[in-house]
């Protein structure tokens, strides 16, 4: 049963929460929508690029690439829980030590590729973002630089206010 606060019962705090308590957790809510998202837009220049596009050619893709991302995130997630097990962080990155270990190089490695990752995907995402504000917001007027730099601003202080304040990564993927 749930407790008066949202929580199951037996007031330890351990439940799950039906609704946020503040601000933070409200803020700490946006990222998991915002991924939820994330590539839906990339839908349609990935269609325009199949070789004799349909629908079902489009579903068949869709079916091949999220199996195999179901796959690669099952495979990592049950090899880090059985090399951790009661241990395992929810960002399995953190349950490497960061010197000291003769894992330690590699994991900087796969560190700096992560990180390297993100930051260079982040403009293919913004592109695709900013092209479909400036239609919506704009209509289809002709290109202009200070509209295009407003829309990237705005967009990157949104995603980067949100990213400063979610301290875990689960808070991002759950």
């Amino acid at each position: 049963p749930l407790g008066g606060n949202g929580t199951s019962g037996g007031g330890d705090g351990g439940g799950m929460r039906m609704l946020p308590e503040g601000v933070g957790q409200i803020l700490s809510a946006l990222p998991i929508l915002a991924f939820a998202f994330l590539c839906h837009q990339n839908s349609f220049p990935i269609y325009k690029e199949l070789i004799r596009p349909s629908p079902q050619r489009m579903s068949l893709v869709g079916h091949w690439s999220i199996s195999i991302c179901c796959f690669v995130y099952m495979m990592s997630g049950l090899t880090g829980y059985y090399t951790f097990l009661e241990h395992t962080e929810s960002n399995l990155l953190k349950n490497f030590a960061v010197q000291g270990t003769y894992f330690s190089l590699p994991m900087d490695a796969v560190r700096t590729g992560f990180g390297a990752s993100m930051v260079l995907s982040f403009p293919l995402m913004v592109w695709e973002a900013r092209h479909n504000l400036d239609v919506l917001i704009f209509g289809e007027r002709p290109y202009a630089v200070w509209r295009n730099f407003g829309l990237n601003l705005a967009i990157v202080s949104v995603t980067g206010a949100v990213g400063m304040s979610v301290s875990e990564l689960d808070q991002v993927l759950t």
